[in-house]
């Protein structure tokens, strides 16, 4: 989740959402990003969601439902919202639970 968050959020910079709605590999890289980000929630097993609320596992998930069955289309708004303003504290919830890997 984390890295895929990462990801998005460096796929993302100096892009604008205006410039996102003309940007079709963009628009499909954040909003594949998301989705994986909602499919890593949803291989979590329930006892460690149980354990941390702060982290909205709901809606993570749910979104990345919409995203893989909505076949009317993507919101960009909305993946943009995410990536911009649900994502930096998600990274930073994450990398609270989640020691980061040794040195190489």
């Amino acid at each position: 989740m984390r890295e895929f968050a990462r990801d998005a959020r460096s796929m993302a910079e100096g892009l604008t959402s205006e410039r996102l709605r003309s940007a079709r590999m963009e628009q499909f890289a954040l909003s594949k990003a998301v989705e994986l980000i909602g499919e890593a929630a949803s291989r979590v097993s329930q006892p460690f969601r149980d354990a941390h609320p702060e982290i909205p596992w709901r809606a993570i998930i749910g979104m990345r439902n919409r995203l893989v069955h909505d076949y009317r289309g993507i919101d960009l708004s909305r993946v943009w919202d995410i990536v911009q303003r649900d994502l930096p504290p998600l990274i930073d919830a994450l990398d609270r639970l989640i020691p980061p890997p040794p040195a190489e």
